[in-house]
């Protein structure tokens, strides 16, 4: 399915266009491009790293119960679905 995606790209045909000339439909073959996407975008090996300042110097240690969580500073939110809140 990949390459038809790629094929259609290289085509400068419209995607309804191009689904048509290999009978399929225009959906299944946007669903597909969409997953190319996603695809293409865990494979990124322009990986580049967050620099985030040490937080553990500014929490002092105690008996006490600890206080709720506050909403988080940071939050990422990954394709898979996965979250990763930080809090400061």
């Amino acid at each position: 399915m990949f390459a038809h995606v790629e094929r259609w790209k290289e085509s400068g045909m419209s995607i309804g266009a191009y689904a048509k000339t290999i009978e399929f439909s225009k959906g299944k073959l946007e669903y597909w491009a969409r997953k190319l996407k996603v695809v293409d975008a865990t494979n990124n090996n322009n990986i580049e790293f967050i620099e985030l300042p040490n937080m553990a110097e500014n929490i002092e240690i105690t008996n006490k119960t600890p206080k709720p969580l506050p909403h988080p500073q940071i939050v990422l939110t990954f394709p898979s679905g996965m979250r990763v809140n930080i809090y400061g």
